[in-house]
């Protein structure tokens, strides 16, 4: 089971003029910001198709409802162009990282799915099919069609509202830049609903979520796939929970063998989802050994892919834990060069790395060099909306500022690294622990100066 999410441009045939040829370059840009930033989720990145199509596959429908709305907001902007979607969980009977090689059920429900919306007619700027195939369908089709109604009457006023509510999340904050009264802004939220609408969106995400967990939670027989597991494993490590996130990979690779060989290149990226979770829980004999199983799959292909830097900085965190700093800093360099070479300096895995770095050079005693890294990655987590990124960026720079012995520049950052924690993460977890016993101890030093 894998969600393909096939779209097109409502009227597209002056797509090469005008605005729609505007419209078709931005959704260009924001597939490729969506192919960044849920790349552990997809077996295959979205492009455009003929011009005025797009797809992409999915190994879970959970963040398909976030993906499609993403699309809409953005592509909307040029000129009121609306774009009709299709998200289909179903089989593929081939499966491949090239979605022009994939196929299957998945893709001929999608594509009937789109002719229907088309017939239609609408234009409408949320035009949404979904099949879900799971036992959250009669509520998928609910919540979409509370969605279309909510929205049916919305003005275009109402609509930048609630959009921009959407953005910021606070009330004054939409006030001030869409230049209007904090009672118009209360005042319109109310006429149109935004709290109704919102957690629609909201429940959406969590049923598609429940449902996808549910055969693995209750270990029925039958056995919903190794996309599943991985899936619900990569979420895990997001949240920093690697224990639990452990054996859902390695389950994951099991069944993925079956179903596609052992040899198959795409076993790569479970392979280095387990070997973040090893690392994270100390295991590094077992990292070291399905690193360089991860490494023997994607020997037949090229090196300048985005997935072998990702690879190469695994093994670059796996040194640093090991205290082989020279060897670590040898992998962030050279995970560095390719990322900037493919996919530009402004890739987000960019930043990852030069955190990576950072620490190396902190280890090192390379002080300047580590703090001006760190505050590289912390103003990229601040700007891209990258919470836990941005409280492991605020902790690191607290951990400089301790080393140099300067509590005080310190604390700040040690503050917000546990605020953000405690807003993500559970209340027993190892770095939200970590953050209120660094600032006992910057506290402590501080008190102790006076």
């Amino acid at each position: 089971m894998y969600c393909v999410i096939m779209g097109d441009i409502v009227q597209s045939k002056p797509l090469i003029e005008g605005s729609k040829g505007l419209a078709a370059k931005q959704i260009k840009a924001v597939l490729d910001s969506i192919n960044v930033k849920y790349a552990d989720y997809m077996l295959a990145v979205f492009g455009l198709v003929r011009g005025d199509a797009f797809e992409g596959i999915l190994y879970t429908q959970r963040y398909a409802p976030q993906i499609i709305l993403e699309i809409i907001k953005s592509v909307y902007k040029i000129d009121k162009t609306v774009v009709r979607f299709s998200v289909v969980m179903d089989a593929l009977t081939v499966v491949s990282s090239d979605r022009n090689m994939a196929n299957g059920p998945a893709f001929y429900s999608a594509s009937e799915q789109i002719e229907k919306l088309r017939k239609q007619r609408s234009d409408h700027w949320l035009q949404v099919s979904f099949i879900s195939n799971t036992i959250a369908q009669g509520m998928v089709e609910s919540i979409i069609g509370l969605l279309t109604a909510l929205t049916t009457r919305w003005t275009d006023r109402q609509r930048e509202i609630a959009w921009a509510m959407d953005e910021y999340g606070q009330q004054a904050t939409v006030s001030k830049k869409l230049d209007i009264t904090p009672a118009a802004v209360s005042k319109q939220l109310k006429a149109l609903n935004y709290n109704e609408y919102s957690l629609a969106w909201k429940s959406l995400e969590d049923y598609l979520e429940k449902a996808e967990e549910a055969p693995i939670l209750k270990e029925d027989d039958e056995e919903p796939g190794y996309a599943a597991y991985y899936s619900i494993a990569t979420r895990k490590s997001e949240q920093r929970d690697f224990a639990e996130a452990i054996p859902l990979f390695e389950k994951a690779i099991r069944l993925a063998k079956n179903e596609l060989g052992d040899s198959d290149p795409q076993i790569s990226n479970i392979y280095n989802g387990l070997v973040i979770s090893y690392i994270e829980t100390g295991k590094y004999e077992e990292a070291e050994k399905i690193l360089a199983m991860s490494f023997q799959l994607q020997e037949q292909l090229p090196k300048s892919r985005i997935e072998y830097a990702a690879t190469k900085n695994l093994l670059g965190g796996l040194f640093e834990r090991q205290g082989k700093y020279d060897d670590a800093l040898h992998c962030f360099i050279e995970a560095k060069e390719i990322v900037i070479s493919t996919s530009g300096a402004e890739h987000p895995l960019v930043y990852g790395l030069n955190n990576n770095i950072a620490t190396v050079h902190l280890y090192l005693e390379n002080y300047e060099t580590a703090l001006l890294l760190y505050l590289d990655a912390l103003k990229y987590a601040q700007e891209h909306d990258a919470p836990l990124t941005h409280a492991v960026a605020s902790y690191n720079i607290a951990r400089y500022y301790e080393e140099m012995r300067d509590s005080e520049k310190a604390l700040p950052y040690a503050q917000k690294a546990l605020e953000i924690r405690k807003e993500y993460l559970r209340p027993d977890h190892p770095e939200l622990i970590g953050a209120e016993e660094l600032i006992k101890e910057l506290q402590a030093a501080i008190n102790t100066k006076e």
